[in-house]
């Protein structure tokens, strides 16, 4: 009614959520880490073993790192996880000055 505004996404700092509650960016990760297990299955055989859960394990590590990326965040600055990384990358990186 007149005085109450219905809540945006970029005025409450959450992002937008497209399918199954995910937005852009888990979406992004996680279907990176599915397509890498694809082409993982395509180059790497299956283990050997008798029960067919242990001999395709393998093929999931890729999709268990984009969703740990995509879903956790660094505890002490509350940022993704990606985001800590890319920056801890572009500080590690830097061009050195010696002054």
């Amino acid at each position: 009614m007149y005085g109450q505004e219905h809540p945006l996404p970029y005025k409450t700092g959450e992002r937008e959520k497209y399918i199954l509650g995910l937005d852009l960016i888990q979406i992004g990760w996680l279907s990176f880490g599915i397509f890498l297990a694809v082409q993982m299955a395509k180059i790497v055989p299956p283990l050997p073993g008798p029960w067919i859960v242990f001999r395709y394990i393998h093929y999931g590590i890729p999709v268990i790192l984009s969703v740990v990326v995509s879903f956790f965040e660094e505890p002490t600055t509350k940022l993704p996880l990606y985001l800590y990384i890319f920056h801890w990358l572009l500080q590690r990186l830097r061009p050195r000055k010696l002054t």
